[in-house]
């Protein structure tokens, strides 16, 4: 998105939190217990629906320009949004994990130790 205004931005935004939506609404598509997800064609029927209606609310143009002009283009962007929120999840986890240890007093820095830390990580 390098060198977009902020309204193509806006717009970009807009599409992928309607593709989270449709995704959302269709549990199909992302959720394994459901009894219809392990029938491919079940699912494929529901990602065909989901990209027509992506395309009833903005144009095929406009898609084409936030590079999801096909279906196929759809899925690798919502396969790229469901990992980055793993990954963000993950990151989180551990943050929070370590926080809970340090809090906890299972994890105790000296000011030596802390100092030292910092003096390696400049050098």
């Amino acid at each position: 998105m390098v060198g977009k205004t902020k309204e193509e931005k806006a717009e970009a935004k807009a599409i992928r939190e309607q593709l989270i939506l449709l995704v959302k609404a269709r549990p199909v598509i992302w959720d394994v217990t459901n009894s219809n997800h392990k029938y491919g064609n079940r699912v494929n029927n529901a990602w065909a629906n989901l990209y027509k209606e992506l395309v009833e609310n903005f144009t095929q143009e406009k898609l084409n320009e936030h590079e999801m002009g096909s279906l196929k283009e759809a899925k690798k962007i919502w396969q790229y949004l469901r990992n980055q929120y793993r990954k963000e999840k993950r990151r989180d986890h551990s943050h929070n994990a370590v926080d809970k240890l340090i809090s906890d007093g299972k994890i105790v820095f000296t000011n030596f130790q802390v100092s030292q830390m910092w003096l390696a990580l400049i050098l």
